[in-house]
């Protein structure tokens, strides 16, 4: 088994006063066997004014589908910070 990482940068954070889930969905088609190889597959739908629609599916190795989920979140932005006068 091969697993790929990717590479994720938590800077985005960085700009992030507060995050928080407004509604979480989780539906099971089948009984995915996680001690096998599964295809987490995330799309956000809509983002924007602070808040996001996101789904996902997962996918076992024979590319049936066995779950799928979605999420509504609220983001609020930091305050942005004055740059010092000289």
């Amino acid at each position: 088994h091969v697993l790929i990482r990717p590479t994720i940068s938590h800077r985005f954070f960085d700009a992030v006063q507060a995050v928080s889930t407004l509604e979480f969905s989780l539906r099971f088609f089948d009984v995915p066997n996680v001690n096998d190889w599964v295809l987490h597959e995330q799309h956000t739908e809509n983002g924007g004014a602070g808040r996001t629609f996101s789904t996902g599916r997962l996918w076992n190795r024979e590319g049936k589908c066995v779950a799928s989920m979605s999420q509504q979140s609220i983001m609020r932005a930091r305050a942005q910070k004055e740059n010092a006068k000289l």
